[in-house]
């Protein structure tokens, strides 16, 4: 029992995945459908050339061996997420090392002339349906165990169904049926038509004996495509089983009539199956946007905190600058007064020696005067004797000599005692005038003293009075820089941490999302962008980096140009919706910092990303 690969391969293409694929292309959903019609029969067609040789058979075996079948499953998910693009590069990668550049060439060309759409598109419409393909020919081989031969065999018996679905003008374009190869090249020509026709029957039999292998083979029956790009059903010659059919002399069999309900319940399957797909896709990119916004709050959150602990350490080193600055306050005053008090010291020290030296001297002069005197009265004394002994030589009379001897003595006496209280006198008078002067030195030599230490202490005390002031005033200056910065720099750190929270939350409302291999935004990205320019605006002190990001799919180099395109193309969107230029700066960081393992689809989503910086201007 035969069947037909391009039905297989068409069931998938519903209504809902053209239309995903067309907005993955920014494809029109009516060409793209027309352009898939050309697509499929081409794929398969080059396929079939391929395995008509030996060579060229084990190639596309091994390729095969390689694919996993359950990638069907996945399709809907993968053309509807962030994951579209690493899928259609990888269906270009493949069907890349199986055909040549001129081959690829011209199946892009002949549809793309047929479908009215761009080379471009047509390119990555080529990549997208690479996975249906060969998806399912690799089911189709592993569930019924096909070898290289029985894989050309397989192949070979479609090449007369794949010639009739190709559109006239594409067939034409591709150089009609010898595009397709012949029959089979593996032995004689004969060995290879037998070849041919048990691969058919043998992949028939399979499906017969595997009825879950394909929902439409198991029916017992080969679809093709019509003109109108509808499956059809197709009765085939070479099948040893006769398919059941409507009786000359009976209504049709209950399996027959069973078809269209088996139809209906695959079509309400597979549209359950892609609007399940669907929505957890959008579940999973709706977890992806709360993850990277709560992974960006963590971060500022963490940023304010460690500010705060650097303020606090900022504030503790200014209370610690005021208790040194105390300290040495403190230090020169008790200087100044240490200094002072000796001055004061020495001074009394220097009026105490003046004095000691005034009282000296006035009892010197006093006793000099007092001798002074007693000298004059002793010669004095001497003299009026001296004239009394004259005058009584002169005198014979003893009454005379006698009276003149106590005259004497009486004179001498008296001049004596003159003399002695004249002495008194004159000391008791020096020495009052000694004490005095003593005293009148004393009490200078204190006053200057005491004008002197006062001179001295009150210079030392404003010296050291200024000093302080100008440590204080030093202290206090640089203090109140250093506050004034450190708030400044706060205040710029927490202007940047709420716009970037602002920002955030922003890019967190959508995704922002591009066409298939480039960097052209599309329109569903409008929204997002919008709200990034209000948020932005909104806090005119600060600077955006935009980092454009990839995953690991692909070539290094490729994704770093990538990510530049598309950081750059965003920055420019932004500077057209009104954000000044000069606060705008974007770079591409490639694949270099992912934020999720790269093995998962979901962490290569994540990894997919727009990314908003927010610095100090």
């Amino acid at each position: 029992m035969s069947f037909n690969m391009i039905s297989l391969v068409m069931q998938y293409l519903t209504p809902e995945m053209v239309g995903r694929i067309a907005h993955a292309l920014g494809m029109d959903r009516t060409l793209a459908q027309k352009a898939v019609i050309a697509m499929v029969p081409a794929i398969l067609g080059g396929l079939i050339g391929k395995a008509s040789k030996p060579e060229g058979a084990r190639q596309l075996f091994d390729v095969l061996g390689s694919q996993d079948p359950g990638v069907l499953g996945q399709l809907g998910g993968l053309l509807g997420g962030s994951q579209s693009r690493a899928m259609i590069d990888g269906g270009s990668h493949m069907l890349g090392s199986l055909f040549d550049m001129g081959q690829t060439k011209a199946m892009v060309g002949a549809v793309s002339k047929y479908a009215g759409v761009d080379v471009a598109q047509t390119t990555g419409l080529m990549g997208a349906l690479a996975p249906m393909v060969m998806g399912t020919l690799a089911q189709h081989q592993k569930v019924n165990k096909l070898d290289v031969a029985g894989l050309a065999g397989l192949l070979a018996g479609q090449k007369d169904l794949v010639a009739g679905a190709l559109p006239a003008s594409v067939a034409a374009d591709l150089g009609g049926g010898s595009w397709l190869g012949p029959a089979v090249t593996m032995g004689s020509s004969g060995a290879g038509a037998k070849l041919a026709a048990a691969g058919a029957a043998m992949s028939g039999a399979a499906m017969a004996a595997r009825p879950m292998a394909d929902p439409m083979a198991s029916k017992g029956a080969a679809t093709g495509i019509s003109a109108a790009g509808r499956p059809i059903m197709a009765e085939t010659a070479d099948a040893k089983m006769i398919m059941p059919m409507k009786h000359p002399n009976h209504g049709p069999s209950l399996l027959v009539r069973m078809i269209p309900l088996a139809l209906l319940l695959l079509g309400i399957g597979l549209w359950y199956w892609n609007d399940t797909q669907y929505k957890q896709r959008l579940a999973l990119e709706e977890k992806a946007r709360i993850e990277l916004a709560t992974r960006t709050a963590a971060e500022a959150k963490a940023r304010a905190e460690a500010e705060n602990t650097r303020l606090a350490a900022a504030a503790e080193a200014k209370r610690k600058a005021d208790a040194e600055l105390a300290r040495v306050a403190a230090e020169a005053k008790a200087r100044a007064d240490a200094e002072a008090a000796r001055v004061a010291a020495e001074a009394e020290a220097k009026r105490r020696a003046d004095a000691e030296a005034a009282r000296i001297a006035a009892e010197a002069k006093a006793k000099a005067d007092a001798e002074a005197a007693r000298i004059a009265a002793e010669a004095e004394a001497k003299r009026i004797a001296a004239a009394a002994a004259e005058a009584a030589r002169s005198t014979t009379d003893t009454e005379a000599k006698a009276k003149a001897d106590a005259e004497a003595a009486r004179v001498a006496a008296e001049a004596k005692a003159k003399a002695d209280a004249e002495a008194a006198r004159i000391a008791a008078d020096a020495k009052a005038k000694a004490d005095a002067e003593a005293a009148r030195i004393a009490a200078d030599a204190k006053a200057k003293a005491d004008a002197e230490a006062a001179r001295i202490a009150a210079d030392a005390k404003a010296k050291a009075d200024a000093e302080v002031a100008r440590i204080a005033a030093d202290a206090k200056a640089k203090a109140d820089a250093e506050a004034a910065r450190v708030a400044a720099e706060a205040k710029a750190k927490s202007d940047v941490a709420a716009c970037q929270s602002t920002v955030t939350t922003a890019a967190s409302s959508g995704r922002i999302r591009f066409q298939t291999s480039s960097a052209e935004l599309t329109a569903e990205s409008q929204p997002v962008l919008n709200a990034l320019v209000q948020a932005i605006n909104a806090c005119p002190a600060t600077r955006i980096v935009v980092e454009g990001h990839t995953d690991t799919d692909g070539d290094r180099t490729a994704n770093q140009a990538l990510s530049e395109k598309r950081a750059k193309a965003v920055s420019d969107y932004l500077v057209k919706a009104g954000v000044p230029a000069a606060r705008l700066k974007s770079q591409g960081l490639g694949q270099t910092k992912p934020v999720a393992p790269n093995d998962t689809r979901e962490g290569k989503l994540q990894n997919r990303r727009i990314e908003f910086v927010v610095e100090k201007l």
